[in-house]
């Protein structure tokens, strides 16, 4: 069984599961939609401090060289496992994943606004070196 799968899982569950699986819905939702959400994350970093706009470019180029082919895969995989549990779940348990997701993604963009208020340049600068760093973070498996 895949992590994705697992995390899917956690999905259905997540109403009636502890704060630790947050972390592992964190994981799901940034794998499923990193290319989203890494595209994100720069444009914020751009869009704050246009003279790291470079170093945001080079970093999100350099990621997608190395992981684009894997995001892919992974967002499908994540839509097909989605759709597969979906067919025993109720609307409204299907509502509420969705909610879940979107909420999640609103939180890591938000969690990244409030860094980048808090620590300035240097946050995006972080961000910058786990985009580019084989292995990081931020790689996709």
């Amino acid at each position: 069984m895949s992590i994705r799968s697992i995390l899917a899982a956690f999905l259905f569950a997540a109403p009636v599961m502890s704060q630790a699986s947050d972390a592992l819905i964190y994981v799901f939702v940034y794998e499923c939609n990193a290319v989203e959400i890494n595209q994100d994350l720069v444009e914020m970093c751009s869009s704050q401090f246009p003279d790291l706009s470079p170093k945001a470019d080079d970093a999100l180029l350099t990621w997608r060289d190395r992981n684009l082919p894997n995001a892919h895969a992974a967002m499908k995989k994540c839509a097909r496992e989605l759709d597969e549990k979906s067919k025993s779940a109720t609307a409204d348990e299907l509502q509420a994943i969705h909610t879940l997701i979107a909420d999640t993604k609103a939180k890591i963009h938000s969690s990244f606004q409030d860094q980048i208020r808090k620590e300035g340049p240097a946050a995006c600068l972080d961000v910058f070196d786990q985009l580019k760093k084989p292995g990081g973070l931020m790689n996709i498996r």
